[in-house]
């Protein structure tokens, strides 16, 4: 895991955590579940910018955003986007086997795809990475994100003081990126 920290100029950063954390400007949808094969109580809102094959569907800010991560934290500009959505998970209660269930790969091939969390808001819903057989914690900073291997299993955990955990996930072409 690496780690990237004040990413983005300070005022950026600010404006960026100002409209997806704390205005109603942004068109959250619903997510029944925290993953794509979820079977737990866990739910989310998520506001898409490029899902997969689909064509790009994000407004100008979120591409911004978006490509101002990418650009600051990578060695090279030439990366092949996955996937890239914000994702905002509210407080709410939870036992240790929902958050068991919500466990998840965000792509399988070994080596070819990195992801790539920016958190844009102070957080204590930790991202729990699953490495070796160790658990990586990393409680979420505004204005910084974490980087691994897209094979990696990993888990959001939901806030139980914030209100709110807003991030930038990101699924990216490693063949070109380090």
């Amino acid at each position: 895991m690496k780690i990237f920290k004040d990413i983005l100029d300070k005022e950026l950063a600010e404006k960026a955590n100002i409209y997806y954390a704390q205005s109603s400007n942004v068109k959250w949808v619903y997510n029944y579940g925290t993953t794509a094969n979820s079977e737990d109580n866990l739910f989310q809102f998520l506001h898409p910018v490029c899902m997969y094959d689909m064509p790009k569907e994000g407004d100008d800010a979120d591409f911004l955003i978006l490509n101002e991560v990418l650009k600051q934290t990578l060695k090279k500009n030439k990366v092949e986007v996955r996937r890239a959505k914000f994702n905002l998970l509210p407080r709410q209660p939870y036992t240790q086997q929902e958050l068991d269930k919500t466990i998840h790969q965000d792509h399988p091939e070994d080596g070819v795809y990195k992801s790539m969390i920016y958190y844009l808001n102070d957080s204590d819903g930790d991202t729990v990475i699953y490495e070796d057989g160790k658990e990586i914690r990393y409680t979420p900073k505004a204005n910084t994100a974490i980087m691994f291997d897209s094979e990696l299993r990993h888990r959001a955990t939901p806030p139980t003081k914030e209100k709110t955990r807003v991030v930038l996930n990101i699924v990216f072409n490693n063949k070109e990126a380090l």
